[in-house]
């Protein structure tokens, strides 16, 4: 068991690389969504949603983080294209989003299943997959990956024909 404190992610900066401040074995892994709303719990303050993205390396450490997106009370906007370009750039072998609810839900609203999947696509597409979206409030967290709204895939299989897969049963299933 690590035994080592957790460093908080600072709370009023725009993004960390982690690397360069900390040094690679320095850097915090995170392999749950509890540890990664540990990391970001200074989120559960604000009173606005905000969207952070981390980019992991193949042990799981958190390599870099960056602020993507501040919204308002109840709602974030964001372009897809925007996720990929820090974890290309920085060579991350994978992501994970964090956002959180000032209402203090943990239900993921409907826009937020509609990101994780389109963003679990696009991911995978280009080699870059996500491993989680994990929900932040005063009341906790919730991880969409728990909920079954999105599975973790080996780097192998294809996220695209899984989600088409899951379409079109859902559309037989709707004509049936």
């Amino acid at each position: 068991m690590n035994r080592k404190r957790r460093r908080a992610i600072p709370s009023l900066i725009l993004g960390d690389n982690l690397v360069a401040r900390l040094g690679l074995t320095g850097c915090p892994v995170v392999r749950s969504a509890g540890e990664v709303a540990q990391l970001f719990e200074d989120l559960t303050k604000l009173q606005r949603e905000i969207l952070v993205l981390g980019g992991v390396d193949s042990q799981l450490r958190l390599l870099h983080w960056d602020l993507l997106a501040v919204g308002a009370h109840d709602h974030v906007f964001l372009r897809v294209g925007e996720v990929f370009q820090t974890p290309l750039r920085e060579g991350a072998h994978g992501i994970f989003l964090v956002h959180n609810h000032p209402s203090g839900s943990l239900r993921p609203s409907l826009a937020d299943r509609q990101l994780t999947r389109l963003v679990a696509e696009t991911g995978a597409g280009l080699g870059c997959p996500l491993f989680d979206h994990v929900i932040v409030s005063r009341e906790g967290y919730a991880s969409l990956m728990t909920r079954a709204l999105i599975r973790l895939q080996e780097p192998d299989q294809d996220l695209r024909r899984a989600a088409e897969r899951k379409r079109n049963y859902r559309y037989k299933a709707a004509n049936h």
